[in-house]
């Protein structure tokens, strides 16, 4: 090595870099916590809040509203949409118009929702 400084130098610049672009990505592998919640208000069900902790098919949703509160399964789920089920009724979210289909019985409604998504 003819010139050690510049050899630091050169060294520290690259892991400089490497810290750059790993604090900067979006990756969902390096986020702790993510939460993604719908709030909109409805004819039939009255308000209603469904809150997806863990957005994998199998997993646990919770849709709740004044007077109710029940946890529905991600039947499935892509950057699109997600489907949930309790087995009597069904709920169709789309994320990209953030509308929400919710299925009861003979009741059918679609309302366009707020989105909020926080990340960790």
């Amino acid at each position: 090595m003819k010139n050690p400084e510049a050899y630091l130098r050169r060294k520290s610049g690259i892991l400089f870099f490497v810290l750059i672009l790993l604090t900067s990505t979006s990756c969902d592998e390096f986020s702790r916590f993510t939460e993604e919640k719908y709030v909109c208000s409805t004819k039939y069900f009255g308000p209603v809040t469904i809150t997806i902790k863990d957005p994998n098919v199998g997993k646990n949703v919770e849709v709740e509203g004044p007077a109710f509160y029940r946890r529905f399964k991600i039947k499935e789920i892509n950057d699109n949409y997600i489907n949930l089920s309790d087995g009597k009724s069904v709920v169709s979210i789309n994320r990209k118009r953030k509308s929400i289909g919710f299925k009861h019985n003979n009741r059918f409604e679609e309302k366009t929702c707020k989105r909020h998504y926080f990340k960790m």
